[in-house]
């Protein structure tokens, strides 16, 4: 009930309600009501305000369509006589079976002829006062807690509904503590004082029990509850039970380690914490000893002394293969517009002597039924289109060749197409497929940068399609073969396990007096036999250097190899090391590596061991672990690349000096998809210089920072989905082009490489969002996605007025849901913004927006679907008075049920003249405000940015902090764990600081217990723990990963970023399912089950769950919703077998097919479509004819472990969107 005496329409089935208010009429005389419900229902009337003095006055005993009054004799009631001023108790109920439901109540007021639905303004709740059902509790507190801990006191109402809370303390009202639970500091300064809570609501108000908090003396010693090294083994973190002392904890005189010099101690913010940090690495696996004196923060202190504590660092654990190398997945479709795939690319082939070509291009068709692909051409470095005839048997792989007789007669395959020029089909390029009229597929854009696999690239070996789930655009979703040559005309096998472990970890180039060295890491826990490989470097044609027979590479351990055990230099300028496997077994790649340009005696390398990215180093570390990542001396710190106002002449790039000596940067460069290089400009200690686009529109747009502005501006522009910026330092390198007259040169060396995307984790609001990408911490790994944050731009944009006055017209008369008695507020794209006195009028006349300035806890303000999450909210700059409408937005919206609703007082005329208004402030997202009335009788819509100076060029980033640690890379395994198994969660961390603390935090769905496992080192840089085994069938296991670093302040993270919000889930003993259609599931927690069932059925608000791609890929930023018409919105969950269509949503840096969204369609209309067939069908007939039509892909869809749709066959449905478009109109 919002702004009349009417529910909601076709909500639910199965249900009953009851409906209850005062009513208080303005008009003395002769009232008749009319009742409309269904199913049944009943309208009583009372003679006063008590319940007491009710009787029916009107009933219905079947059903009526909404607002139907007249069906039944019952539904009108008898003329009754009401004073006005007088309150009346009112109370509607109403049973719902199934099928539609309504309720509405009617009345015809003295002096009119109209029936119309009661309306709010003569409404307000029925309350009985305010009954407390659980009283505040008072607590005690060990004082060394003081400043450290919250204390918390709580009330409950036995109703809550319209009850209003006030703290109090000693008697005096606390400012702002107007919620059910009050938190405070427990200080030394509140301690003993009587805190108790005022309830209210219309009718009366009660007061709650007093309750304090009472710190209490300490006089238990503190202990070492535990302890944790990570792969940072300088760096020993020390957890205690209660806060200590500070001076006593920081002393590095107050511990020591074996072997290891102690070299600071920090006090992590919570007190209870510190990481002491050493001069050289623990050994991991050998027992150390630990000695300290610490005391606590108790007056006297407790002293707290260990002598001889024994700990061990742990060994990394091992990981599976698939976390290293990313995994295969089964083969299917990498587009959403497609079911033929482009699987694998020759395009550098291993020379050969007898000079046959081998260059080719693999086509797979992923559905299991043949498919016509005549016509099909492929274009790009080349271009050819299949011939008539061509047909693609289920499942069935084409190979598309220059030479197909090479082909032929090396692979021994019957069938090659092709025979055609391809001079530009090399180590990088572009190949697009389109189909036989024309329409575009599918694109790959593959390269030789560091995205793509080296093995790829003359070795012999091919690209592949590893992970088509990712999409053919996306070089994650790309691998080198398993074995040299491919697999042409099949799918690739599984990569050989013999040397999985085996990583090249670190390189020096040659440095002139230092040597130059190629260093091996074996991530396992067994030694591995390394005879017969062989390491090269860029000219294959060279027998390298063949690794000797007996050659052990120890457990977790590294092996070196010198430039002068080589025999060959590594040449400073660029050059690509090489490990192959031994002839005997294949020959194939083991690891690769390109490097950039290397300055003369600075190390590239992997931090920590194993890890998949490749670093400068801070030092070389030839056969121990290696230094973390070096800090560039000038960093990239800020990227606008999408303005708001989607004029790319706003680009630009900023740049961080973090140092204390001035940088020259003569000769530095910008690169990636942007090209600039400096001349005689340097940058001071912390200082900023920005690279526009366009410095003239940069100096218009930010007079006040011109002057840290280049002259001129960088060529090409930023991509606005994803892109590369490059930063690269002039530094000596070592040619050994010639490698017996090695030179000295100076070459670009990339200090820092950024690969944005457009939103996930890199941050949906600096891609057109106002927002910029800004560094958080300038130590911090610029290619991780939690190093950058978008700008904070909430204060930036002015007070606004939108409104519009002039003709009231146009509106929707079919009936009277178009009349214009609510008010409809939404933006026009996600986003957030504020709002404030809220006007409807017509000419003349009073306001009749009720609350229009939000000072009042009424319910006239509905926040539903894709704005269900903006609230009323107290703010020091709100236009009128105190309070505002904090809107914020998930999507676009639509006034049906994405929407922000408010009643009104009366309907405004449809006609003549009037005015709309509002006054709106915005913080961030989407500048374009829709304001309506019901029916659309008035509107207005426009911008409400103020400015279009955003960003913070030249300046200090708005969110410049310390970074907490980098969490990413997570995953769990087994995927689909089966009853009673153990199941292990990775990731990666990564902190300029180091770690502290890492932490699995699981709970089992239905218990309310909280689990807390810290979590292990393990190899390739990961960390992980374990969720026990015992798990039964159907269990559905919530997780997060929370850490710390050692810095002060201590900085926190989580992943998800908000959890427990949201959650990454498991389920055990998922069905499992080899059928030859595509596996869609989605798991949910009941929490969001619930909340799905109970909001509108026609939201646009996505809702958190996991989603699995088959039986190899797990997306844990998942979201759900309900798609396709709401007219067809016949369901009452979104779990069952009913006929639920979907909508899947997906980050945009977490894509599935190349598409940030998807749609699941039950088969037919309503899945009337008894043999599935149809449809499909109707699509191949249009196909023919050469028209528009979207691809549909029939896939199984489970969600929590039940098979979707009583037919079992969804279809994965192109979505009609601007990649549509291209794909018919490229």
């Amino acid at each position: 009930v919002n702004n009349q005496l009417e529910t909601g329409v076709n909500v639910a089935d199965y249900y009953g309600q009851r409906v209850r208010a005062l009513l208080t009429p303005s008009v003395t005389g002769s009232y008749t009501f009319w009742v409309a419900t269904d199913d049944g229902g009943e309208l009583w009337l009372g003679t006063d305000h008590t319940p007491a003095s009710r009787r029916r006055i009107a009933y219905v005993s079947g059903w009526t369509s909404s607002r139907e009054w007249t069906k039944e004799a019952n539904q009108k009631s008898a003329p009754i006589t009401l004073t006005a001023g007088t309150r009346y108790y009112i109370e509607v109920l109403q049973k719902e079976n199934s099928g539609g439901d309504n309720l509405a109540v009617a009345w015809q007021v003295p002096g009119t002829t109209a029936t119309n639905v009661i309306p709010a303004a003569v409404l307000t709740p029925y309350l009985d006062p305010p009954v407390i059902r659980t009283q505040p509790v008072s607590l005690d507190i060990e004082e060394q807690w003081a400043g450290l801990r919250n204390a918390t006191f709580s009330v409950e109402a036995v109703r809550r509904g319209g009850v209003t809370y006030q703290w109090q303390r000693d008697g005096v009202n606390i400012p702002g503590a107007t919620a059910p639970s009050y938190t405070l500091t427990a200080d030394f300064a509140n301690s003993n004082r009587l805190f108790r809570c005022v309830l209210s609501n219309l009718v009366g108000t009660v007061t709650s029990a007093a309750a304090c908090y009472r710190l209490v003396p300490d006089v238990t010693t503190p202990a070492l509850t535990d302890w944790s090294v990570f792969h940072d083994r300088r760096i020993l973190a020390l957890s205690f039970s209660e806060p200590l002392a500070p001076a006593s904890a920081t002393n590095p005189a107050n511990y020591a380690v074996s072997g290891n010099a102690v070299l600071r101690a920090t006090l992590l913010e919570d007190g209870s914490g510190v990481a002491l940090h050493m001069d050289t690495p623990l050994t991991a696996g050998v027992p150390h000893t630990l000695t300290l004196t610490v005391q606590d923060c108790a007056v006297p202190a407790n002293t707290l002394t260990l002598t001889s504590y024994a700990f061990t660092p742990p060994l990394n654990a091992p990981v599976p293969a698939a976390l290293v190398y990313g995994g295969r997945e089964s083969p299917g479709p990498s587009s959403r517009r497609t079911s033929i795939a482009i699987t694998e690319i020759n395009h550098t082939p291993a020379a050969r002597s007898d000079g046959r070509d081998l260059r080719f291009v693999e086509l797979y068709n992923s559905n299991p039924f043949f498919q016509d692909i005549s016509g099909y051409r492929l274009s790009g470095v080349f271009d050819y289109t299949l011939p008539t005839g061509t047909v693609l048997a289920a499942n069935g792989y084409l190979v598309v060749a220059p030479s197909p007789a090479d082909v032929m007669a090396v692979t021994g395959l019957q069938r090659v197409l092709g025979g055609f020029e391809a001079y530009a089909f090399d180590d990088s390029g572009e190949i697009t497929l389109y189909d036989e009229h024309g329409a575009w597929l599918s694109t790959v854009t593959y390269g030789d940068g560091p995205s793509w696999p080296v093995a790829a690239n003359g070795s012999g070996h091919t690209l592949v399609l590893a992970r088509p789930s990712y999409g053919e655009r996306d070089a994650d979703g790309w691998s080198a073969s398993a074995l040299p040559g491919g697999s042409p005309g099949a799918a690739d096998p599984a990569r050989p396990t013999a040397f999985e472990a085996v990583l090249i970890n670190e390189v020096l180039a040659h440095s002139g007096a230092t040597p130059g060295f190629i260093e091996l890491h074996n991530l396992a826990d067994t030694p591995l036999a390394l005879g017969g490989c062989v390491l090269k470097r860029s000219d294959l044609s060279a027998p390298g250097y063949l690794i000797p027979d007996g050659t052990q590479l120890p457990a977790r351990g590294f092996l070196v190899f010198h430039e002068s055990t080589l025999g060959f230099l590594i040449n400073g300028s660029g050059d690509t090391v090489w490990l192959f496997a031994p002839a005997a077994s294949g020959g194939y790649v083991i690891d690769a590596l390109r490097l950039d340009d290397q300055q003369i005696g600075v190390a590239h390398g992997r931090f920590p061991d194993g890890d998949a990215r490749w670093n400068i180093l801070v030092t070389p570390t030839p056969g121990e672990p290696n230094t973390p990542r070096r800090p560039a001396p000038v960093v990239l710190n800020e990227i606008m690349y999408n303005p708001i106002s989607e004029r790319k002449d706003e680009e630009y790039v900023e740049l961080f000096n973090p140092g204390t000596q001035s940088v020259n940067l003569d000769g530095w460069k910008l690169g990636g998809g942007i090209a600039y290089t400096f001349r005689s400009l340097s940058i001071p200690a912390g200082g900023y210089l920005v690279v526009p686009r366009n410095p003239a529109a940069f100096a218009q747009l930010y007079p006040d920072c011109a002057a840290l502005a280049t002259p001129d501006g960088f060529s090409g522009s930023l991509g606005n989905k994803r892109d590369t910026v490059t930063l690269s330092q002039p530094v000596p390198v070592m040619d050994t082009t010639d490698p017996l007259a090695p030179s000295v040169t100076t070459n670009n060396t990339v200090v820092e490489r950024v690969t944005y995307r457009d939103g996930g984790e890199w941050h949906i609001l600096a891609d057109g969002g106002g927002s910029s990408l800004e560094r958080i911490d300038p130590r911090t790994d610029p290619t991780l996605a939690r190093s950058w944050a978008a700008s904070d731009e909430s204060q930036k944009s002015a007070w606004t007025t939108i409104e519009f006055t002039g003709r009231i017209d146009h509106g929707f008369t079919a009936s009277s849901n178009g009349d214009p008695n609510e008010m409809h507020i939404g933006l026009m794209d996600a986003g957030e913004c504020l709002i404030d006195a809220v006007e409807v009028r017509a000419a003349g006349g009073a306001n009749l927006v009720n609350n229009p300035s939000f000072e009042h806890d009424t319910p006239d303000w509905r926040f539903m679907g894709t704005h269900d999450r903006s609230a009323i909210e107290p703010v020091a700059d709100a236009f009128d008075s105190q309070r505002v409408l904090r809107l914020r937005a998930s999507d676009r919206v639509h006034t049906g049920m994405n929407v922000i609703r408010g009643a009104m007082s009366a309907t405004l005329p449809k006609s003549g003249t009037g005015t709309i208004r509002a006054r709106v402030r915005w913080i961030s997202g989407c500048p374009e405000l829709l304001i309506r009335t019901r029916g659309n009788w008035l509107e207005a819509c426009a911008p409400i940015l103020t400015t279009r100076a955003l960003g913070s060029p030249g300046q200090p980033n708005s969110r410049a902090a310390n970074a907490a640690p980098a969490i990413y890379d997570v995953i769990h395994q087994p995927l689909l764990p089966r009853t009673g198994e153990e199941v292990t969660v990775y990731a990666r961390l990564h902190d300029p600081d180091g770690l502290a603390r890492a932490y699995l935090v699981y709970r089992v769905q239905g218990q309310a217990v909280t689990n807390r496992v810290p979590m292990r080192p393990c190899a390739a840089g990961f960390l992980s723990a374990n969720i026990p085994a015992g798990m039964p069938a159907g269990a559905l296991v919530a997780f997060h990963i929370e850490a710390a670093d050692c810095s002060v302040p201590t900085a926190y993270a989580r992943f998800p970023a908000n959890a427990p919000e949201r959650e990454c889930l498991i389920r055990f003993s998922e069905p499992l399912d080899s059928r030859a259609f595509g596996i869609y599931r989605f798991w949910m927690t009941q929490e969001n089950i619930d909340y799905w069932t109970r909001r509108e059925r026609a939201s646009n608000a996505p809702v958190d769950a996991t989603f699995i791609y088959g039986n190899d890929r797990v997306l844990y930023h998942a979201a759900m919703m309900y798609a396709g018409s709401p007219f067809h919105s016949n369901y009452s969950s979104p779990i069952g077998t009913g006929t639920v269509d979907y909508e899947a949503v997906f980050q945009s840096d977490d894509t599935v097919l190349d598409d940030d969204g998807m749609v699941l369609s039950t088969v037919g209309n309503l899945g009337n479509d008894d043999i599935g067939i149809r449809e499909q069908f109707c699509y191949s007939l249009v196909q023919a004819l050469g028209l528009p039509h979207v691809h549909r892909r029939f896939v199984h869809v489970y969600a929590n472990g039940t098979e979707q749709f009583s037919k079992k066959i969804y279809e994965d449905t192109e979505k009609p969107n601007a990649s549509y478009i291209k794909h018919w109109f490229p």
